[in-house]
Parts: C-alpha cells; structure tokens; sequence
C-alpha cells in the first residue's frame, strides 16, 4: 500500500513540473465589426437659413425675405459744421487806469452768430445729440480775470448753458491763456437768434471782471480779451426748419447680401419671384426719388445683372413722415414698387445667386411745388433715414445648374477600441436621397481644427436621383451606397479625424423643366465602417 501512495506522488510531481516548464503563447483571433461614423443631413436648410423658409398649405416651400438696400441718415441730410466764432474784446477805456478786485471789465454783452449751413437748409431748433463748444482765451491783463459766457440759445431742464472760466494773468513775457469745453449733449437750441426772426443763428453773451483774488493794478487802452468759441461736433437728434430743395444722391455704392450665403455656387432659373422694393422716408419732409440703377453681383458665379423693368427709372413722390413726438417712433411715408416676371427680370437677377448688390439713387428734398409751403416745420430724428429695403416671397420653384451646397457633422473615433487593430475593411457611406436630382458628393476629413487631412473618395461620387412622378415630384426616396476602402493611410487619417465636409453638386433632373420642391426633400447620409479586426494584441 505504501509503495502505491508513493509512486502516485512521484508521478504527480513529475507532471507539475512538466507543465511549469512549459512555455504559454498568446492567444489572438479575428472578428469583424460594424460601427456607424457620422450622420447627417442636407435639407434645403442647408441651401436657405430656415428662419427664410416658409411651407405653403401643399408642403411646398417658399423663401421670404426682407434685406436693407438703402440707409441714408440724419447727418448726411442735415449737417451743422465745425463753426469757430472769434471776438476781440478791447477795454472801453481811453487813457490807462487803475482796476481793483471784481471790477467790472466788460460788461454783459449779447450777439447773434450764424452757423454756414449748406444746400439752403435754415434751421430753427435742434436737440443736440453730441457736440461741444471749445472756449479758448488769450488776455493781455497782467491781473486775472473771470470770464463769464451763456449761450442763450441753448436749455436743458429749463436751464440755460452757462459758464465761468479763471483766466490767468499775463506776464512780461507771455499771455494768460485758458481753454474750456462745454458739453452740448441734450440741449434744445434756438436756432432762430434773438429776435427769434432768423435762421441757422445762435445768441450769446458774454462779460468779464477782475478776479477777486487780484490785486489793484493798471490796464491799459490796447489791453485785450480776445476768444475763440468753437461748436464742434453736433450731431442732433432732433431737428426741426426748412431743409432746402437740395438733391440728394445716395451712391454708387454696395450692400452686402447674406440669403445665399450657404450656396457656394450655381445658378437657378426660377419659375417666378414675386419682390417688392420698398422705400421708406423717415424725414418729416417730402422727397421725391429715383433709383437709377440697382445691379446684383455674384463673386462666386462672377456674374453681375442689372434689374431691367418697366417700374425703373421712374420718379416717385414719398410724402414726409408723422411725428409722433420724441418718445415714439414716427408714421413713415412709404412707396411699394412691385417687381414680378411679369414685369421685370427679376428671376434672372435673384437667379445668380446674389452676395451684393450695387445701387445709385437719387432724390429731392422738398420738390417742386411743395418747397418751403411747410413753414419751416421739416423735422428729422437721429436714427431715422430715407431707407431702402428689398422684400421677396420666392417659390422654390426651379431648375438648378451646378448647385453647390456644403456642411460639416461631427466624427470621433477615440472611443472605439477597434480602430487601432485593423486587418482591412471599407467604409460605407449610405445616402438616402428624396431630392428630385442625382447629386454629386465628395466628402473631406477634417482636423480638430477643421484643416483638410483626406478625402473620402478619389473622385466624387454619384448619389441616384429617385423616380419622379408625371408632376415631377419624388415617388419615393432613392437609396444608394458608396464605399470607400481603408487602406494604411486612410486610416491613420481616419483616426486623427474630428469632422467630415460633405460637398454636393446637383443639377435638375429634366431640365429645363423646373421643379417645385418640398419641406420632407432632404439627402440623409449615414457614414458607418465595415472592417476587420485582430483581438489580443
């Protein structure tokens, strides 16, 4: 018995050590792994800003807009210029004399000054905005003097603008000379003068005397006073007069359009545009205007068409507007001219796809026979202006040449482990496409910060356009696919990716017909890869 319990311990112990000696390999296999990428969508949001689209009552859809074409404001109709008034003050004295502190210097004087206000603008009374009057003082007196200086024209919560201001006294070798600014903001101006008769013309008054901290001294018959005001700056924000029968030409010049900004490049031959051209007059005066030439530009088409209509070139009398008091907006006058297909080319204008338009117009400030029948009561407020807008209600009804349209969807692979393993695989790029066109698409991957690493395909690819009915409307959407294979390369920049750029060029199917389009049209694409991995390693 014990020679069997010991020749069974010695063979498990030889077998222990057998298999401690032994050498264990790695064990690796491979699996195969679908995993989706990136999703995204080009829906005719993509082509227009969705605040633009608007669903009719069938689901098709329209743009509606409203651009600022024209903003000509306050200080380019009315502008008061820098004006710089100088007044020489000589002592009423014939022989020298002897002056005490606080005497009186120069008495209190009053003067009307007038402001060269162009294109026969006569102002009355303005609320100033912003502005100041610079006082600069040069005395002969070898004492100090106060110099005193209302302007009488001018209040601000029943107050009128007055000043004191310290002048130094004049040496052996130099002059006393001081300089001041007062603040204009919210003051009303009387802009009639002192006998409230005129126009353009302020009132003022000015005196002087002896500080009372000098001391006894002589002055003498050529001792002087001499200052210098300067109105700088005013800006009104409210004016009130007579603005002139002057002509006002608002360009050549250009404003920025953004609708199409999305659109890269292309063309589209509208079925119809229905725009308005809306000008607005704020100034409470009557104007009468012409637009004398309004050209879209399209720098990514290089094209530029000139509106051509019937209603062009015309001019329209636009009544003043209301005013409803500081507090309240004013009751513009308006004058709507409507542009259709009908009457215009309109469709070939907005058809380039715009990103600028370049305008020149033309308008006269209270024309014949109206001139100055309002008795000086032409009014303008800071902020208001003689406006021009564009307004449009499009069908998106359209046959399409070479339409570009682009958008970006996130991509992060940092989180799946089998990317760093792979034997070989492809992508896939599912598209799923209810647009009534076949598509060409290219898409780019892109870095953290958006820079071009790769492409997905060596040459753009062709998405299929779905089965059109007898209306050519979408039946049903069309699926393709479009694969892309993983070589070394592609995945390394597959995996420092962070975002694919899809590109798509479409052209209307059947053109010329055009075709209206709809809010459930969009190109659905799901990018997801196909590979083949090794597990362990």
């Amino acid at each position: 018995m014990l020679k069997t319990v010991k020749h069974s311990f010695f063979t498990a112990l030889a077998t222990l050590i057998l298999l401690l000696g032994c050498r264990k390999e790695s064990t690796y296999w491979e699996d195969d792994f679908v995993a989706p990428l990136a999703h995204g969508s080009l829906t005719l949001g993509t082509m227009f800003p969705d605040t633009l689209l608007k669903t009719n009552a069938d689901s098709s859809l329209k743009i509606s807009f409203e651009t600022a074409l024209i903003n000509y404001q306050l200080d380019s109709l009315l502008k008061i210029p820098d004006t710089t008034i100088k007044i020489k003050n000589t002592l009423p004295i014939p022989i020298s004399v002897t002056v005490t502190p606080c005497e009186q210097l120069i008495s209190p004087t009053s003067s009307d000054n007038n402001f060269p206000i162009k294109n026969g603008v006569q102002l009355s009374k303005a609320v100033i905005k912003q502005g100041a009057i610079i006082v600069e003082l040069t005395s002969t007196i070898h004492q100090p003097i106060v110099y005193s200086y209302t302007l009488t024209s001018a209040i601000k919560n029943n107050i009128t603008l007055t000043n004191s201001f310290n002048v130094p006294k004049a040496t052996q070798t130099s002059l006393g000379i001081a300089t001041y600014t007062m603040d204009l903001s919210g003051y009303t101006i009387d802009f009639t003068g002192m006998n409230h008769n005129a126009n353009n013309t302020v009132t003022q008054e000015y005196s002087a005397i002896i500080a009372c901290t000098a001391s006894n001294d002589t002055v003498f018959p050529t001792d002087s006073i001499t200052v210098k005001y300067t109105f700088s700056g005013i800006i009104p924000q409210y004016a009130q007069g007579y603005f002139g029968n002057q002509s006002v030409v608002i360009g050549p010049d250009t404003s920025s359009f953004t609708v199409f900004k999305t659109i890269k490049s292309g063309m589209l031959n509208l079925n119809s545009a229905d725009v308005k051209l809306r000008i607005v007059n704020e100034f409470g005066v009557a104007m009468r205007a012409t637009i004398g030439n309004l050209t879209a530009v399209s720098t990514a088409n290089t094209a530029t068409t000139v509106l051509t209509s019937t209603v062009i070139n015309h001019q329209y009398n636009i009544n003043g507007a209301q005013n409803n008091g500081p507090n309240a907006p004013v009751t513009a006058g308006t004058k709507t001219i409507t542009l259709n297909q009908n009457n215009s080319n309109i469709t070939n204008f907005i058809g380039i796809l715009p990103d600028k338009f370049l305008y020149k117009l033309t308008a006269q400030v209270n024309p014949p026979p109206i001139l100055n029948t309002g008795g000086n009561n032409d009014f303008a407020y800071y902020g208001t202006g003689f406006k021009a807008y564009l307004n449009a209600d499009i069908p998106l009804y359209f046959s399409a040449s070479n339409i570009v349209l682009m958008d970006t969807v996130p991509l992060n692979l940092s989180n799946i482990d089998q990317f760093k393993n792979i034997n070989h695989g492809q992508l896939i790029l599912t598209a799923n496409n209810s647009y009534p066109f076949s598509i060409n698409l290219q898409g780019y991957l892109l870095d953290a910060n958006k820079n071009v690493i790769d492409v997905l395909f060596s040459t753009p690819n062709t998405i299929q356009a779905p089965m059109l009915d007898v209306n050519f409307k979408v039946i049903a959407p069309m699926q393709s696919k479009l694969f892309v294979p993983l070589n070394a390369g592609k995945i390394a920049n597959l995996q420092k990716a962070k975002y694919i750029y899809y590109s798509a060029t479409f052209n209307t199917t059947s053109q010329p017909n055009q075709i209206k389009f709809y809010d459930y049209y969009t190109l659905d694409l799901l990018l997801t890869a196909d590979i083949n991995y090794t597990i362990g390693k």
